[in-house]
């Protein structure tokens, strides 16, 4: 069970059984407690203040649960109810949004919501694999939760982000959103930024930057001349007072998050299998929920691959999962493009590497993948390959242990057959 989860179903039975939700007070002491922190990390509250209203909430919750919960507990104790049926009687995020259909995503709106109505992190780093449904998520949050935060927000801003663009064009599209007039005759960073926050300060704004990688880019360039200007765009909402939100929708997980920073990260992981039914139910696929669990973990939740596939099932295979997993194929011209996207803008290095590592018939350890390569290549350039494919979502990293997703695997072999194990 993650924290949001955790969130939700306190929630829902606090206000079943106390007739009130979780207070903001309430869910920076359960964040501190599920991360193992002090309570003294909790700044927006005086420290006695934290303590008295922590040992109220534990006694609610040993009431509410019929358990005796503790700070030190509370998350063995959340980690072992049955999520999911406790969930799936939650209907919070399946929604109707103008005339598409929105489903599942209950515990990340969750997560959002209460990280903007607590008010101590500034910027949100939302992220998750490409196309795996983040900015659907945001537009979904504003169209339907927006209006009934507190308290409500002057303006929302909402900015793609070209993949292009640089710092300075970031900049302008964000001040010619805010103050078009000082975006006409302002063009030195510095003096955009101060402009910047000095509007965030005096109303309260929510800024969207959608496609926002771009901001991190230069940080993988260790010769680049923004690389300084691009971490003083992320220290513009983390050490800065104002009273606005950004969130950041980006495709990797975020830089390394201090102790006490305002900007709190997001995950968004795939749709479990109710969702992914719901959101293809039109389909009218037929399978068991053995065939269902297999088609969504193949796909790893990923809805507009799965809507895509869900079109090859329907035309190929009348519809039959079952036939459909028989054929063991799982790359088909339709998701062609959204495993390509994936792929782009990677080293022929790191292609071999993912062509390496997809050939293993088991996850590999570290020490393993350094046996295998180490004579082409030294361990400190596995290491970083290892960490980047890893926060691109394009290997699989559980107990130590690294794989390719089966899809990702397909792909590289089928469009990239001359790479062999040069490494």
């Amino acid at each position: 069970m993650k924290l949001a989860q955790a969130f939700i179903i306190l929630d829902r039975i606090s206000i079943e059984q106390r007739g009130r939700r979780l207070d903001p007070i309430e869910i920076e002491i359960l964040t501190v407690a599920w991360e193992n922190q002090p309570y003294q990390s909790i700044q927006a509250y005086q420290e006695q203040t934290v303590k008295n209203r922590a040992a109220q909430l534990w006694q609610d919750l040993s009431q509410l649960l019929d358990l005796r919960v503790s700070k030190q507990n509370v998350r063995q104790i959340l980690t072992a109810l049955d999520a999911e049926s406790l969930l799936g009687t939650i209907s919070l995020a399946v929604e109707t949004v103008g005339k598409s259909r929105f489903f599942g995503r209950t515990a990340e709106l969750y997560q959002i919501q209460s990280t903007i109505e607590l008010g101590t992190h500034q910027f949100i780093w939302l992220y998750g694999m490409k196309s795996i449904g983040k900015t659907a998520i945001v537009r979904h949050f504003i169209a339907q939760f927006l209006e009934n935060l507190v308290p409500k927000f002057d303006r929302v801003v909402w900015i793609s982000v070209d993949k292009t663009s640089s710092l300075t064009d970031i900049l302008v599209s964000v001040l010619r959103s805010l103050d078009s007039r000082a975006a006409k005759t302002l063009s030195d960073l510095h003096t955009m930024f101060e402009k910047i926050l000095l509007i965030l300060q005096n109303q309260r704004c929510l800024l969207v930057l959608d496609n926002a990688d771009s901001l991190l880019e230069a940080n993988d360039l260790n010769e680049s001349k923004d690389r300084p200007a691009n971490l003083n765009f992320l220290e513009l909402f983390d050490r800065a007072k104002h009273q606005s939100c950004c969130i950041a929708i980006v495709d990797r997980s975020p830089p390394q998050i201090e102790s006490g920073s305002s900007i709190r990260a997001i995950e968004i992981a795939g749709l479990d299998r109710r969702s992914s039914q719901r959101l293809l139910e039109h389909s009218e696929l037929v399978g068991t929920s053995t065939d269902w669990d297999l088609l969504v973990s193949k796909y790893r939740g990923n809805p507009q691959a799965l809507k895509l596939i869900a079109n090859t099932i329907r035309d190929i295979f009348d519809r039959d999962i079952s036939k459909f997993l028989a054929a063991n194929i799982l790359v088909y011209s339709r998701i062609e493009s959204i495993l390509s996207e994936q792929l782009n803008h990677l080293l022929q290095s790191e292609i071999a590497f993912l062509a390496y590592l997809s050939r293993q018939q088991e996850p590999r350890s570290l020490d393993r993948i350094v046996t295998d390569l180490g004579s082409s290549i030294v361990e400190t350039d596995i290491i970083r390959t290892l960490d980047k494919l890893v926060c691109r979502y394009l290997i699989d990293a559980k107990d130590g242990e690294f794989s390719v997703p089966e899809s990702i695997g397909e792909y590289v072999k089928m469009r990239y057959p001359e790479i062999s194990s040069s490494w």
